[in-house]
């Protein structure tokens, strides 16, 4: 097993903003992670894989669409040496994830710029 190392900036919240806040529930985020495993499971049915996170180059190429919007993205944040040649796979197998659980076949810019964030050098990408 491979670890993802998530990192994610977290802002102060004031109280009022937390009270008036309506995310979404343990519920619906439930939801929506069961409908990516599915649409992940039937992806690579015919393969040794279960989740984006095992996947290898080979699968990556295959089921890893990115819009060109995305790759712009994606290839400046490797020329300014946000992600290395490792951390690249590793942020467009979170970008496909963040895909699934919208139900998007194809990895577009947002997804791409979503999955950038949660690099520790994304401070430098802006």
């Amino acid at each position: 097993m491979e670890r993802i190392d998530l990192h994610i900036k977290l802002n102060t919240l004031k109280y009022e903003e937390f009270k008036s806040s309506k995310g979404k529930s343990s519920a619906e985020m439930r939801e929506e992670i069961l409908k990516a495993r599915e649409i992940q499971k039937e992806r690579y049915k015919f393969y040794d894989v279960k989740v984006n996170a095992d996947i290898d180059d080979k699968l990556m190429e295959k089921f890893c669409n990115v819009e060109s919007g995305g790759e712009s993205m994606l290839k400046d944040a490797f020329e300014k040496n946000i992600i290395t040649p490792r951390t690249y796979s590793k942020t467009l197998k979170i970008a496909r994830t963040i895909a699934d659980m919208e139900g998007s076949v194809e990895i577009k810019q947002e997804h791409v710029a979503e999955a950038l964030q949660y690099r520790s050098k994304l401070s430098e990408y802006n």
